[in-house]
């Protein structure tokens, strides 16, 4: 139960809640990426918008780079210099002064603290002194507690702490939500500010609240920055779990944090400008320096080409003259051809007067014959009228004959039937006579009808017969199916057994299959192993094949990783001595084709008895090698023959080459690489959740590796790559599987036991079959003689039933011919239908006589019509013979006319051609030219020849010049214009290397003399406190020229008198030196400090107590100054006999699960003092 006290002294704060335990907060972890400076929270929400980002101050970028130029006068001094009187002038020290308030809090310092379920604490609320607190307290009551509130409070994230990731592990455990409320003292003459974060277990979410009023993170980010106060600068804030991560801080990361947290407070801008400038500037001096060469480049090419163009304007002289000499040739050949299409044309008109007159003469003739030619159109369409009216009358003419035939055919063929009435009449007869008889013979047959015979009994000896040899039938037919069963099943059985004998045989054969698997892999490979085996009495020694058939891995779970590290020597062939080394390599030598297309290459190498006897050590024991996590070296995993294995050794490096199957988490790679290996290979991070995985030894396998390269040269510098690959072994993975083999001898040995049984049982059914064979035959005889008995009673009682059957058929015949009608009744019917078709006869015949009157007179009109056509054919004929005389005279004047018509019709098209050609040669002209040769050509009396002489003359003299292309006039313009645009770019950029050049050495000069003088105050106040101990130390700055970025700061201390200084890091020194380095350098930043507040929490673990006494009189010191701003000193003991100092202030931590109230008054603590100084009073 907990149980609040009373409010205690402001310097003495009341606090309730459990004991901190290893619970309250996740596992400690220290970051990677070392310290964080103002890195945004993660658990920002919606109304939170981060924690405190980098806050840069102007000129980090550049942006207000001339800013910095503008220094004040006052900000300067000047002294002389005592060897040259030279006056030296110099940034004046800036003296750090804090706002500080009257009752004695600086701006930005914390006035109250205020927490609720906030890890330990159920509730607490205290106020800090204005200068040094010192919050003390066992271990476990909640002293690191403050500096997480401190921190997570004024909106950094949890992972400056270096404790839990996420601000939900902040939470009190029992309780869901916690809140931090901060009170800033405020600048002169405003309110402090209060500052209140909110949040729960379940998410990120924050909710802030400034002076009362919802806000957001961004918004207390920017204030707490606005004060100065950076948490995230291990020089000003340095929690427990950080005091190691300070020795880790790169010199580079030292120089920022101490620039940030102390001396000129322009140093980060300074140093900021420095970095951007400069890198601008060297960018700008490179392309200064390329525009210049670019421009001198220019020049010479404009000289050189100056000559050519010369030459080119000559020769265009030329060439225009020869354009328009041309133009005027066009000219003068198209007023040549104008003239000569005129001459033409008149030609033309006149063979047209004249063929037009000859028309005329012969248009009466013509009229003649168009007006007979009319005439005969129309006799001629009669005539088609005519003749198609008489084909009708032919064609009804035709049909009327076929019907009159057809009737005559009917006619005589009724007359053919009357005459045969009388033998229709015998037949009749004789039919009648036969079927008597017939039925006479039949009841014969009838009446002797055979006796009954009863065969139920002769059935029944018949079905008793058929059922016992059917019944053994069917047994011989399940022999039989069960013989055809048992060679299927023996089949099968003889198949599975060759089967597994083949698989036994493969499986066995790795090296076949090796042998195969290379040769699909690589061609010329497999031709050299066959060649090899082919030629074997050709070697002294054997050949050993490649690792790819040679090698077996002795665990098939490293085939992938000794695959991988055999890399490109998974094909090289070994011989063991220099002569089979010699043949062997006649197959590179020597033109041998694969598949008739590829050469074969193959990779060879000789290793000798003494590179086999030669035994190359590791590069460190295997129990060293193990101990960094890696399983072994990939050599020790190789089986193989010794020659192929000192290949491996000498040539593949495998024996420095270190394998496991392990994951990167259980890999200490460092201690790997310090144990002379050259290459690491392990199972990649794919296998970390999933380790099973790794053994499917078909699937393509995840690994990551390290490459260490050592250099020959200098210190023999290491060069580490890391890579990861998806790799398939193809050769390595191809092991004999024991447990496959076992079980195929299993089940070699199943089948042949059942081909045992099988032949038992089909000896049975074969003893089985013989013994029925005898019993069926004599079945099968008794059911025939059965069968025959029958046959003979059931035919005689079948031709008993056929008689009858064919006695009722010749009573219906007889009957059927009884019934006929008589001869008379016949005749007088025929001779009726006879009559019918003589009258039809008749008929028909008087309409073929109309029809055939008709087809006469259509034939006679046909013929008229003729006659009259063959007069206009003789009229026609007549004045043809006028006309052809014409038609002769016409041609020839048509001829003409079109000869005439054609030579003027090309003629223009040659004229309208030249036209369009000087047109278009005319166009091309300017206007002054244009106008200038319109005047020429006007009185221009030379011929087309001569005008080609005058061209000819200017081409020759262009042949004289040099060719010049037109580029070259292109080329310089474009050359010049392109130095005017250089030349300006030279110029701009000459402006931006001198402003940049000025901005850097001014910079530079107040940087380097602020920082200077810094880094010295720093080193004097560092190397005093530490002598004072005994020890020395002291800061120096690295410069880098004018690499600004790689400026750095390195703190060198030494604790023996025997060793020299030596640079601080994680690894050198001690963890109590460390501490000890630590707080003595960051006390001489205090002085310096521009931060607010400053926090150190239980530096002093490690050291020693006059360690510890000398760096508590040392912050006290400092601290305590009228000058200092607020500082807080976490630990969990005090030495006895300390300094102390009015201006500090004592902290007490009380907690636990209950404070006595009794007599003792043990929680009292104004009471315990009181007795304390009562106690001393009275000593």
């Amino acid at each position: 139960m907990v149980r609040k006290r009373k409010s205690q002294p402001e310097s003495l704060p009341s606090a309730s809640g459990g004991e901190e335990s290893d619970s309250a907060l996740p596992a400690r972890k220290r970051p990677r990426n070392g310290h964080v400076i103002g890195q945004a929270d993660e658990d920002a929400s919606d109304e939170d918008t981060g924690e405190l980002a980098d806050v840069k101050p102007e000129g980090v970028n550049g942006e207000n780079a001339d800013d910095s130029e503008a220094e004040q006068e006052d900000d300067y001094e000047e002294e002389r210099n005592e060897e040259g009187g030279e006056i030296i002038r110099r940034k004046k020290r800036v003296t750090v002064k804090l706002e500080r308030g009257a009752d004695g809090y600086v701006a930005g310092s914390i006035v109250r603290i205020k927490l609720d379920n906030f890890v330990t604490y159920d509730h607490v609320e205290f106020r800090p002194g204005a200068q040094l607190n010192m919050i003390i307290g066992p271990n476990g009551t909640g002293k690191s507690t403050i500096v997480c509130a401190i921190t997570l409070g004024l909106g950094w994230s949890p992972k400056v702490l270096g404790r839990a990731p996420e601000i939900s592990a902040f939470v009190k455990q029992g309780c869901k939500r916690a809140y931090t409320e901060i009170e800033l003292k405020g600048r002169p003459g405003k309110a402090n500010v209060i500052i209140k974060r909110e949040f729960n277990r379940d998410d990120k979410k924050s909710i802030w609240t400034l002076n009362g009023e919802r806000t957001t993170g961004q918004k207390v980010s920017n204030i707490v920055s606005d004060f100065g106060i950076q948490i995230g600068n291990l020089c000003a804030f340095l929690p427990q779990d950080k005091v190691a991560e300070f020795a880790q801080m790169n010199p580079r990361e030292l120089l920022k944090a101490t620039m940030e947290a102390a001396g000129d407070p322009n140093l980060t801008t300074w140093h900021n400008t420095l970095v951007n400038s400069a890198g601008r500037l060297e960018i700008y001096q490179h392309e200064l320096q390329t525009q210049q060469s670019r421009q001198q480049d220019l020049n010479r090419r404009i000289e050189d080409l100056s000559e050519d163009v010369e030459n080119y304007f000559q020769r265009q002289g030329l060439l225009a003259k020869i354009k328009e000499e041309e133009v005027m040739k066009l000219v003068r050949d198209f007023r040549v051809k104008t003239a000569e299409k005129s001459k033409l044309k008149a030609t033309w008109k006149r063979y047209q007067r004249q063929y037009q007159e000859h028309i005329s003469k012969a248009e009466p003739c013509l009229e003649v014959k168009n007006r007979e030619s009319k005439k005969k159109a129309r006799m001629t369409s009669h005539q088609d009228e005519l003749r198609a009216k008489h084909k009708k009358a032919l064609s009804a003419i035709e049909q009327m004959s076929g019907r009159l035939e057809k009737k005559s055919l009917e006619t005589e063929d009724t007359s053919e039937k009357l005459g045969n009435l009388r033998q229709a009449e015998a037949e009749r007869k004789q039919q009648i006579a036969g079927y008597r008889t017939n039925i006479e013979k039949l009841k014969e047959a009838i009446e002797n009808r055979p006796a009954d015979v009863d065969t139920t009994q002769l059935d029944k000896e018949i079905n008793t017969a058929r059922q016992k040899r059917r019944g053994l039938q069917e047994e011989q037919k399940a022999l039989d199916r069960k013989f055809q069963a048992y060679n299927e099943k023996g089949t099968q059985i003889n198949n599975n057994l060759d089967q597994i004998q083949n698989q036994l045989a493969a499986i066995q054969n790795i090296r076949s299959q090796r042998i195969a698997a290379l040769g699909r892999a690589n061609a010329s490979c497999g031709f050299a192993m066959n060649w090899i085996q082919q030629n074997a009495n050709k070697f002294r020694q054997e050949i050993i094949f490649p690792a790819a058939v040679s090698v077996q891995v002795s665990d098939p779970s490293f085939a992938h990783l000794v695959e991988l590290a055999c890399g490109n020597n998974l094909m090289t062939f070994v011989a063991q001595n220099e002569d089979d080394y010699r043949v062997l390599n006649t197959l590179n030598d020597q033109q041998h084709f694969v598949n008739g297309r590829q050469r074969v290459r193959i990779n060879t190498i000789q290793i000798t008895q003494e590179d086999i006897q030669s035994d190359t050590p590791y590069p460190a024991p295997r129990e060293q090698l193990e101990a960094s996590g890696m399983e072994g070296y990939a050599l020790d995993f190789c089986d193989c023959p010794p020659a192929m294995r000192a290949f491996l050794r000498n040539s593949a490096g495998l024996h420095m080459t270190a394998i496991s199957r392990e994951t990167g988490d259980a890999i200490d790679e460092k201690a790997a690489q310090n144990c002379g290996v050259t290459r690491l290979l392990w199972a990649g991070d794919h296998y970390k959740n999933n380790p099973a995985a790794w053994d499917d030894m078909r699937a393509p396998h995840f690994i990551e590796s390290s490459n260490v390269r050592i250099s020959r040269y200098g210190s023999r510098a290491k060069q580490i790559t890391s890579n990861q690959a998806r790799f398939e072994a193809k050769f390595f993975n191809q092991n004999v599987d024991e447990e496959q083999v076992e079980r195929l001898n299993r089940q070699r040995a199943d089948l042949a036991e059942q081909r045992t049984q099988l032949e038992a049982e089909i000896q049975r059914a074969s003893l089985s079959a013989k013994a029925s064979k005898p019993e069926l035959e004599k079945l099968q005889k008794l059911e025939e003689e059965l069968n025959a008995r029958k046959n003979v009673i059931v035919a005689d009682l079948k031709r008993f039933e056929r008689a009858k059957m064919e006695l009722q058929k010749a009573k219906l015949q007889l009957e059927s011919l009884l019934n006929r009608p008589s001869i008379e009744a016949e005749r007088t019917r025929l001779k009726a239908e006879q009559m019918v078709h003589v009258k039809e006869r008749v008929r028909l015949a008087q309409e073929l006589t109309s029809l055939c009157l008709h087809a006469n007179k259509a034939a006679a009109e046909l013929v008229e019509v003729q006659m009259q056509i063959m007069q206009v054919d003789a009229n026609m004929d007549a004045v043809d013979e006028h006309v052809r005389g014409f038609a002769a005279q016409q041609e020839e004047l048509e001829a003409d006319l079109e000869r005439s018509k054609a030579a003027y019709q090309n003629h223009r098209r040659i004229t309208e051609a030249a036209a369009a050609v000087a047109t278009d040669q005319v166009s091309t002209l300017d206007d002054d030219l244009r106008a200038e040769l319109s005047a020429k050509w006007e009185h221009d009396e030379r011929s087309v020849d001569e005008i080609d002489q005058v061209i000819q003359q200017a081409r020759n003299d262009i042949d004289l010049l040099p060719e010049v292309n037109r580029s070259a006039i292109d080329r310089l313009e474009r050359y010049k214009s392109e130095l005017a645009v250089v030349q300006q770019s030279v110029k701009k950029h000459k402006i931006k290397v001198d402003k940049l050049g000025n901005i850097v050495k001014k910079t530079h000069d107040q940087f380097d003399v602020a920082l200077t003088e810094l880094v010295t105050l720093v080193s004097a106040k560092f190397g005093a406190a530490l002598q004072r101990n005994n020890c020395a130390g002291e800061v120096r700055l690295v410069r880098t020229g004018e690499d600004y970025a790689n400026w750095a700061l390195e703190i060198l201390v030494k604790f023996r008198d025997a060793e020299d200084l030596q640079v601080l890091t994680a690894q050198r020194q001690s963890g109590g030196e460390r501490s000890f380095t630590t707080i003595m350098y960051l006390t001489s930043l205090t002085e310096l400090s521009r931060v607010p507040f400053s926090l150190v929490d239980e530096i002093n673990q490690g050291m020693d107590q006059r360690a510890e006494r000398l760096v508590h009189d040392q912050l006290v010191q400092v601290t305590c100054r009228e000058d200092a701003g607020q500082y807080f000193l976490i630990t969990p003991k005090l030495l006895t006999n300390l300094r102390y100092d009015k201006k500090m202030s004592v902290l007490c931590i009380y907690n636990g699960e209950y404070l006595p109230e009794n007599e003792y008054k043990l929680g009292d603590v104004k009471g315990l003092l009181a007795n304390i100084r009562a106690i001393m009073a009275e000593a």
